[in-house]
Order: C-alpha cells, then sequence, then structure tokens
C-alpha cells in the first residue's frame, strides 16, 4: 500500500540529507558547525515551523519568513589560489615568502533553514532534472557523471524519497566511472586499428561564469509539473522561487565583494558553491552544450564530470587531423591543440534541436579582445606581436568561450553567460594506431594504482621507518632528474598530503608506536604558513592526528601555528573588497569548527586547559579582536558536547558509535578519555538496550558496527557471546531504530533479507546456520595466510599491555592487501593473530572490498570487577560481506571458542584469569558455499568435529598449535571422513599450513606450507560444484571419476543435490528431523 508523505516527512528526510551530505564534505565545515547549533536550539521546533510555513495558506507570512532567510545570506571568502612569487636562486625549507591570496572562492553562508528549503528543491524539482523521477523522459544527459542524486533516492516499492541520509552519489565511485570509461573506449580504438584521441577541457570558473535568466528558471517548474503532476508536492512552487532569490542574492554579494578583473561578474546570476540546488543546476545548464557535442559530431565518447570534459574520437583516415598529425598536410604545420577545438567546436552546427536562430552558430567561439580579461588580452597582444613578426596572418587565439546561443535559447535574456574554457589545461593525447601504447598503459598503471590505494589498509613503512616524506613533496626540475641544480621548487603537493593524511590517521588510530611520536613532531614542521592556508580543508584531519595519537602537546602547538598562518594571511585589495569583507573570518570559522569537532574527541582536563589557551592566543591577536568571542573556552566546551549530541564526530576514527557515549563524561575533570581508543571509550557507554531514540544520524551504523558494539558489551559484562539468532535479531532492531526510525510508514528499507540463521536442534551441541545472501561462485578462490604468532604477544594480551606496535600492524597490512591483489574470495588467519581493536577497521575494508575474512582474535580481557576474575575470551571472526542495493555490509559472527587446549588454559588461570567458553558451533552459506569454522583444540572432539558431516563443502580451521603430527592426522581423516575440503592455517614457525581436498593422499594437498620469516599469502581455488556433483553419485559411478575418493558411509547424497538445487536452506530443518 502506497503511504504518502506529509510535509513534516518531506521535511525531516530534507534535513537529514542536509546533515548527511555536510557530514562528509571536507570544503563545509562552518556549514556543519551551523547545523550542530541548530539541533541543539531546538531542532524539532525549528522543523515544525517550516513545516507549518510551507502549508500555510497567507503568502504573506511565506514571503515574510523567507525574505528573513534571504537577507542573512553572506559569503565566505576562501583562498582558491595563492600568489606565487618569482623563482629565487635560494631554496628554502621553511618559510620565507608572503601568504596572499591571488584568486578567491565564494561560499554562501545562509542559515540553516535555507538550505533545508534548497535540499526540498533537490528532492522535487532538482530530482526531476536528475532523471531520479521521470526515467522515460530524461532531461540530463547521460553522461554527466559529477553531482549526480543517488539512484535509489526514491524507494521502489513506496515510490517515496527515502529516509537514507544519503542524497548525491559518492565524488570517488563517480570520477572513477567517468575517467576509466575513457581510457576503455580508447583502447577499444586502437584495438581497432584506427587512430584515436583524447581532448580534456576545463570550464574557468564555471560557477560564476554561467547565467540562468528567470523566465528559463520558471520554465524548469512548468516542466516538471507538467511531467509529475500529482507527485510534485503543492509547495514546491515555492521552494522554486526562493531558490532562485537565493541564486540572485548570492549573485549580488559576490558582485558586492570581488574587485578582481580576472573574474568579470557583469549583471549575471550564477550558482552559489555550497548550495546544494546548485550541483544539479550546473548539470542542467550544460546540457544544451553536453547534447550538442554528441548530436554534432557524434564522438566515440564524450563525458563531463562537473566542469571538467573528455572526449574520445577515432580520427578518419581522411580527416586533416590525421593528416597534420602524420606530417602531411599542405602547409606541412604540426597539429595543435587549436586545430582540433576548431575542428570539433567552431564549425557550423547542425543540431537538430537547436532552432533555427542557432542552427549556424559555432558551439565555442574564440574570446574577442572586449571579452578578455587583463591578463588574457595582455597574451592576445604579445601574440599578436608574434605574429606579426613571423608574417602570420592568422588571427592569434588565447582562449574559447561556450556560444551563449547554445545555452540560452529560448530566453529573452539580454544578459550573456560567460563560460570560458582554461587554455592552460586544455590537453590532447593523441594515440597512433600501430604505434607503442605505453601512454595509455602507463595512464591506466597510474590510475589503478591511484584508486587502489584507498582499497588497502595504508602502507606507512616509507615514513614511520624510513623518515622519508617525499610521498607528499613536489620536485620542480627543470634539467636532467639527477642534477640537483635543475630544481626550481620544492613544494607539498595538495592532493598526496590530503591522501597521506587519511591514510595516517587511519593507520594511526590502530597502532601504538614511538615512531608517530617522532613523525607528528616533524608533521609540524612541515606545515609551514603557506601549506596551511593552501590546505585550509585539512585542518580538522590534522587535529585529529593529534588526536588520535594522544599528542594533546602537539594539538595546542597546531592550533597556534594556524592561528599565526591566518594572522599573516593577506587579502589584496585587487582581489576582495576590505571594506565589504572580514578578510579572517571563513578561516577563523574552519578552525572553530575543526577544533569543536575534534575536541569532542577527547575529554578532561588538559582537554580543558587547551581550550583556555586557544581563547588566550585569539584574544592576544590584535587582528582577530572581531573574531575572538568565537573561541571563548567555555562556548567550545559547550559546542563539543552538542557534536558528540548531533553525532557530528568524525564516526571513522572511534571504535564505537558515538550513541553509546555516557553523558556523563562531559562532567568529569579528573582524568582523559580519548574516544579514539577502544577501552578508554568503553568504559564510558551505555548498555545498547538502555540508548534513546535519535532519528538524524548523518550515516548509516552499518551492521557490522552494530555486531562488533554488541559483543564488546558482551565483553565488558564478561558474558557469553550473544549465539547468532539473538545477535542478528539485536543487529536488525538497532540497524532499524537508528537508520529508519520511523518504522509505521510504507516502504521503510531492511537489509535483513540478506542474513538468515536457523537453530539446528538434534545436535551434540548447541549449533545455528547462517546465510548470507551473496551470488552464488562454483569456484571459490581462498588463500592461507602464512604468518607467525608469538609468545610474547599472547603474555602481553593478558597482562593488559598489548601489543599494537607498528611492526605488527605492517603484518597484517600486508597480508590484506596480497589477498586483495589476488582477488582472493575467502582469506584464513591463524587464531589469535588479529587484535581486537582492529576488528572494526578490518570489517569495514572486507565489506567494501566484498572479499570474506575468518581470522582468530587476539585474547581479550573483560572489564575488571572485585566480585569475580577477569575473563579471558578466545574469539574467531568470521566476516562474511554482502551487498544490499548500493550499500556494501558485512555480517560478522563471533565464534567463541568451546574448548581451550589445558597448555592455554593453564597459562591464562596463572595470570589469575578465567577462560570464558563458548557453547555454539555454526554452520554458514556464504556465496553458496557451505562451510563450518573450528579454533585448534575444538578439533579434538570426535563427534563435534562431525557435526555438519554432508552439510558442509569446506571445514575451516584457525589454529595456534605445536603439535603438528597430531592435528596433521585429525585434519588429514576430516577431509575423507566429511569428504570435504578443508583449510588449516596455523603459526608459520609451527606451519602445515594447508588447503586439503578429498582426493588421493599425492593430490591432496592444494596448498601446504611451514616457516619463511616475511608474512604472505598462498592462493588456490576450490571447486565445491564439482565436488557436489561427484557426492550425489553411488559407488557405481564415483568409481569412474578419480578427482575424490569415495564418499564415507553414512553420508547423506540429497544433501548435495539440495545444495545444487538452491533448495538446502529451507529443506533444513526438514533434514535435521
Amino acid at each position: 500500500m502506497e503511504h504518502i508523505l506529509s510535509t513534516q516527512d518531506w521535511v525531516d528526510r530534507a534535513y537529514k540529507k542536509l546533515k548527511g551530505n555536510v557530514y562528509f564534505d571536507k570544503t563545509q565545515l562552518p556549514l556543519i558547525d551551523q547545523l550542530v547549533s541548530f539541533e541543539h536550539d531546538g531542532l524539532e521546533e525549528s522543523l515544525g515551523q517550516i513545516t507549518e510555513l510551507l502549508e500555510q495558506s497567507e503568502d504573506s507570512v511565506w514571503e515574510a519568513y523567507i525574505s528573513g532567510i534571504i537577507s542573512k545570506i553572506e559569503t565566505l571568502v576562501y583562498p582558491k589560489t595563492l600568489r606565487s612569487w618569482p623563482e629565487n636562486q635560494v631554496i628554502f625549507n621553511m618559510d620565507n615568502e608572503p601568504v596572499e591570496m591571488e584568486k578567491a572562492q565564494y561560499f554562501i553562508k545562509m542559515p540553516v533553514s535555507g538550505h533545508i528549503l534548497g535540499v526540498l528543491w533537490v528532492l522535487t524539482v532538482g530530482a526531476y532534472l536528475d532523471n531520479r523521477n521521470d526515467l522515460n523522459n530524461p532531461p540530463m544527459y547521460e553522461h554527466s557523471y559529477g553531482n549526480r542524486l543517488r539512484k535509489n533516492l526514491y524507494n521502489p516499492d513506496s515510490g517515496n524519497i527515502t529516509y537514507s541520509p544519503y542524497l548525491f552519489e559518492p565524488y570517488f565511485s563517480q570520477y572513477e566511472n567517468w575517467r576509466d570509461t575513457v581510457l576503455a573506449y580508447a583502447k577499444e580504438r586502437l584495438n581497432n586499428k584506427q587512430d584515436a584521441l583524447i581532448l580534456t577541457l576545463d570550464l574557468r570558473s564555471f560557477f560564476y561564469g554561467v547565467h540562468i535568466p528567470k523566465d528559463n528558471f520558471d520554465n524548469i517548474y512548468e516542466v516538471a509539473a507538467e511531467a509529475l503532476g500529482a507527485k510534485l508536492p503543492l509547495w514546491s512552487e515555492r521552494i522554486h522561487a526562493f531558490v532562485y532569490r537565493v541564486l540572485e542574492a548570492y549573485s549580488e554579494k559576490v558582485r558586492s565583494i570581488s574587485t578582481d578583473e580576472e573574474l568579470p561578474l557583469g549583471k549575471r546570476v550564477f550558482l552559489p558553491i555550497g548550495f546544494l540546488p546548485s550541483n544539479i543546476l550546473a548539470n542542467w545548464i550544460l546540457t544544451p552544450f553536453d547534447e550538442a557535442i554528441s548530436r554534432r559530431f557524434n564522438p566515440v565518447y564524450y563525458g563531463r564530470y562537473v566542469d571538467d570534459i573528455i572526449i574520445v574520437d577515432k580520427v578518419e583516415k581522411n580527416s586533416p587531423l590525421r593528416k597534420k598529425a602524420q606530417g602531411k598536410s599542405e602547409d606541412n604545420s604540426k597539429l595543435t591543440a587549436q586545430d582540433i577545438i576548431e575542428y570539433y567546436f567552431c564549425s557550423c552546427s547542425t543540431v537538430e534541436r537547436l532552432p533555427d536562430s542557432c542552427k549556424q552558430s559555432q558551439l565555442l567561439l574564440p574570446l574577442e579582445p572586449d571579452t578578455m580579461t587583463p591578463s588574457q588580452l595582455k597574451a592576445f597582444q604579445t601574440k599578436k606581436e608574434k605574429h606579426k613578426k613571423e608574417s602570420n596572418s592568422k588571427d592569434p587565439c588565447v582562449g574559447y568561450r561556450i556560444n551563449p546561443d547554445v545555452l540560452l535559447y529560448n530566453s529573452d535574456s539580454k544578459v550573456s553567460p560567460e563560460i570560458q574554457i582554461q587554455n592552460d589545461k586544455v590537453k590532447v593525447f593523441y594515440f597512433r594506431e600501430g604505434a607503442t601504447r605505453a601512454l595509455l598503459d602507463c595512464f591506466r598503471t597510474q590510475i589503478g594504482q591511484n584508486a587502489s590505494e584507498f582499497r588497502f589498509l595504508p602502507d606507512m613503512d616509507h615514513i614511520l621507518n624510513q623518515n622519508d616524506y617525499s610521498e607528499i613533496f613536489k620536485l620542480q626540475n627543470n634539467e636532467t632528474l639527477h642534477k640537483l641544480r635543475g630544481i626550481s621548487c620544492v613544494s607539498l603537493d595538495k592532493f598526496s598530503l590530503s591522501k597521506f593524511l587519511g591514510k595516517y590517521r587511519k593507520a594511526g588510530r590502530m597502532i601504538r608506536d614511538k615512531k608517530e611520536s617522532s613523525f607528528d613532531r616533524d608533521l609540524l614542521k612541515v606545515l609551514n604558513k603557506r601549506t596551511l592556508i593552501e590546505n585550509y580543508t585539512l585542518w580538522e584531519r590534522l587535529l585529529e592526528i593529534m588526536i588520535v595519537n594522544n599528542r594533546l602537546e602537539h594539538y595546542e602547538k597546531l592550533v597556534k601555528i594556524i592561528l599565526d598562518a591566518i594572522a599573516t594571511y593577506q587579502i589584496p585589495g585587487c582581489v576582495v573588497n576590505p571594506k565589504r569583507n572580514e578578510s579572517h573570518h571563513a578561516l577563523l570559522l574552519t578552525l572553530r569548527t575543526a577544533i569543536c569537532r575534534t575536541a569532542a574527541l577527547c575529554w578532561g582536563p588538559q582537554m580543558g586547559k587547551i581550550l583556555g589557551n586557544i581563547e588566550d592566543m585569539v584574544t592576544d591577536t590584535e587582528k582577530f579582536n572581531n573574531e575572538a568571542f568565537l573561541f571563548q573556552a567555555d562556548l567550545l566546551s559547550k559546542q563539543r558536547i552538542s557534536y558528540c549530541r548531533s553525532r557530528m564526530v568524525n564516526k571513522y576514527v572511534l571504535p564505537l558509535p558515538i550513541g553509546l557515549l555516557r553523558e556523563d563524561i562531559f562532567e568529569q575533570n579528573d582524568k582523559t578519555i580519548n574516544l579514539c581508543h577502544l577501552e578508554s571509550f568503553l568504559s564510558n557507554t551505555h548498555r545498547l538496550e538502555e540508548l534513546e531514540d535519535y532519528t538524524y544520524y548523518p550515516y548509516m551504523v552499518t551492521p557490522q558496527e552494530i555486531s562488533y558494539a554488541l559483543a564488546c558489551e558482551n565483553i565488558a559484562t564478561g558474558s557469553l557471546i550473544d549465539d547468532p539468532q539473538k545477535q542478528r535479531d539485536n543487529i536488525k532492531e538497532y540497524y532499524l531504530r537508528w537508520n529508519y526510525p520511523n518504522l509505521d510508514e510504507g516502504g521503510i528499507e531492511d537489509t535483513f533479507n540478506e542474513v538468515n540463521v536457523k537453530p539446528l536442534p538434534g545436535k551434540a551441541k548447541r549449533c545455528h546456520a547462517i546465510s548470507i545472501g551473496t551470488p552464488t561462485a562454483n569456484a571459490i578462490k581462498v588463500a592461507i595466510g602464512n604468518a607467525r604468532l608469538y609468545e610474547n604477544d599472547f603474555k602481553r594480551a593478558l597482562t593488559g599491555q598489548p601489543n599494537r606496535s607498528y611492526e605488527r600492524y605492517q603484518k597484517v597490512q600486508k597480508l590484506l592487501k596480497e589477498a586483495l591483489e589476488a582477488h582472493v574470495d575467502l582469506l584464513v588467519l591463524p587464531e589469535s593473530y588479529l587484535p581486537w581493536e582492529w576488528i572494526p577497521d578490518v570489517s569495514r575494508l572486507c565489506a567494501n572490498n566484498q572479499m570474506a575474512l575468518v581470522t582468530g582474535v587476539e585474547h581479550i580481557l573483560s572489564a575488571k570487577n572485585n566480585d569475580y576474575p577477569q575473563q579471558v575470551y578466545n574469539l574467531t571472526a568470521v566476516i562474511l560481506p554482502y551487498r544490499k542495493d548500493d550499500h556494501k555490509f558485512a555480517h560478522i559472527v563471533y565464534h567463541q571458542k568451546v574448548h581451550f587446549s589445558p597448555e592455554e588454559e593453564r597459562k591464562i588461570k596463572g595470570y589469575r584469569l578465567e577462560p570464558c567458553r563458548g557453547e555454539d558451533y555454526q554452520l554458514f552459506q556464504w556465496k553458496d558455499l557451505w562451510f563450518s569454522v573450528y579454533c585448534c583444540f575444538e578439533l579434538a572432539s570426535i563427534a563435534e568435529r562431525a557435526l555438519f558431516q554432508s552439510f558442509v563443502d569446506l571445514i575451516v580451521a584457525v589454529e595456534w598449535n605445536r603439535d603438528v603430527p597430531y592435528f596433521s592426522n585429525i585434519m588429514e581423516s576430516l577431509c575423507r571422513d566429511l569428504h570435504c575440503y578443508c583449510i588449516q592455517a596455523n603459526s608459520s614457525d609451527f606451519g602445515d599450513s594447508r588447503v586439503m581436498c578429498p582426493t588421493k593422499t599425492e593430490l591432496r594437498d592444494l596448498i601446504k606450507t611451514k616457516g619463511g620469516i616475511n608474512h604472505t599469502i598462498l592462493v588456490d581455488e576450490i571447486n565445491v560444484d564439482a565436488l557436489r556433483g561427484y557426492q550425489r553419485k553411488e559407488y557405481e559411478l564415483q568409481r569412474d571419476d578419480d578427482r575424490f575418493k569415495p564418499t564415507p558411509p553414512n553420508f547423506d547424497p540429497n544433501i548435495p543435490e539440495h545444495k545444487q538445487n538452491k533448495t538446502l536452506w529451507d529443506a533444513l530443518n526438514h533434514i535435521q528431523e
């Protein structure tokens, strides 16, 4: 039954999606701070007021409300680029030049209510423009990739906007699609023995160059209303008019502030940066241009990512471009980028959809002197003089602009857009058929390396072990690579720095190593004033690193360095009007937000003192007198509480969901509580059942995060890990409560159709079957980790001083990276291998890469309790990934060791601890692979290792076992007796890690290994489909097939038949009876 959303529903969902979008946008820190204050000041009342006003019949009341919003629109002025100074013969390794803005970037600053209205427009009219609610009549160009709304923005069952916090497709995946498609098409052309070219263009100051006439904007609503009819809410017309008024107000604000002659704004109505409707409108504006290109010359591929354009085309054999490329043109001239642009864009148009007045117009027009900026005019005159000296009659060209007629047909506007091509960013790559493909292959390799880095746990070896910072520095060399004299400039690479800090923050949260301390000190030296101002979006990440690494003294120093950089930063009057702008306001707001958001991660007397010292720093700086109130210590402290309550702290540096935090820590002043560290966080949490519901999480709380929190709660209280049925039910309850709290609405998403659990009665031990809904696979690629375990790590774990060194992290990182590069489906690691604190990061990696992992978890201690000894847990984490819509999740079962070995138990009790024994075995179905997991000494029980005879395709054993001959015999007989594949992962110093197949002895071991000082993986495939086909046969036919040994007595051939027919799950209970 279809559920019609109320206006309040629309507003609530718009707020949640606004919050989710801003949460992940590192350029929008001041807006994050606004949202946190908006919630603190009475969220429900504010959202209720918006709802009431949207439904208000009196136009005058609505007009007064939006006029109030419009009157508060301001701009936040950030540096887009800094001025470069002439090269100096002396190259310094420290600050030596002034830090001065060259180009400004103007972000909109507006009340949160205005942004909510903007998101409501995105969800209604904007969704129509983006093809999201009328797929039969798509207004947007197919291969426009940037700023596209989520494909599942609308729930297919109810037809309503989803309650998910996500609004736009992730940046990186969209960018990858755009880029990878280009290389694929170029390769295809070469494979077809054709010359190919790739042309890349970038639009200059695109958001400021557009012009949106009111009649065109009004027409958007008329077309959408006609197409959608009653699906468009009644209040959407008001919202549409409001959005245009925001555009007008912002345009006037920027015009009044900018004095930059290189950014002529005219009387245009352009797009506000930081206003979400701009994302949709940017694509809509360029759609006529997109269609004109694709229809005019039908290139092999034309794609656009916001204002970046790529064209791939074949070059015909009789083309003038090919003749020039071969040096065979009539005038013997060489092929230039200008030739290619004019060939494609500056000839007469034959686009059928353009009106008659435009049919003969060019898509791009050369810049005329009266439309040039001062720098362009200077370049034009220089080229003109050069042409004159060379007797070249051809007019010089310094750039192009998109023909306004292409963008503004159907408009009566007398104001034209001024969208120019950035000449310095035009690149042409010409690939000759039959010539080397090294350039194309180099592109693909380099791109693959950059993309893959984000798939792995970070490798920090160069920094932490070798003190090598070359990854983030860029040398400009004018001579050969090895000549020092050729170095003209040394700078920090912006992209590399951002990427590096992200990797270091992740690795830093997982390790505790003295090497980190020296790096943190070096980092403060590397970050000079220019680097800090250029990379203001990274301030939060830098401060987070200091919190994560427990370097509070460095945190304070870093804030001081940033404040000093802001104080010396200059904004010249020829760029921004000093009378109309507080020059440092935007950067100070960004710093304040970064401080509040990161200080919310650490509580106690030392952080309180630091906030007081920051207040003094700002107060003592004369330039900041007008802003000093923003940094009052008591205001910062109150705001960071609001960050925790609104769930706006960074979840990726926390071991547990922030909603679990007890609020009494805000009042504690006797000890430091660092929420980035599991033990510190865990000692200050609520029980999950005590939590109050919270509606507006800005992100999805994932099943794997919830399962980890549930297990942490079990361990903290010294109780058994929840059995699989209870765990699944609890995960579902909290997943729906936290992500989809309004369960009375129709069409609410439920990911838990993918995870099913059944108890298996009639077994010698309590057993559960667990099915994870994933695509089937005939052959499963499996890997075992050849990794060594250390007795000293075991002792340190039992004494509460676990080894979290970089050396240990590096070994884990290497194994996981090798497995991902080998495209392994299932990786098995030894018993007690992975530290418990690392499970959240590793499970996220497994979910994102859809790789399953079975690993022993290092021994864990329960919380201390005077009434009974601390409990010791020996867990095996079974991490099974799956997809639901566009989400990648993992279901994790923590198998609790049922039987501790006598020696293991002796050592545990020797430390006055008590082993906490499990009671449950599990039968898993994942990728149609049926398998069970045992932890070492559990295999010594004849009855328990045979629990799943006939059911399993695979037995997985994680071990730390020195009695190799005994366990070798067990595994070999197990492989035959259960007639299944077996994987055994043991510490490499003891060896016998192997993958076995139930076949004759000389072929049984697919993999078998021992020793080696390097941690690595070994990979093979197991073909369960072939095994099942064999098991269905009786002996009369099995003897003719020597791939496997015959099935043993009491093997049920009906079970593999059910597996092949995909009916075993439904038949489980019947078979058990």
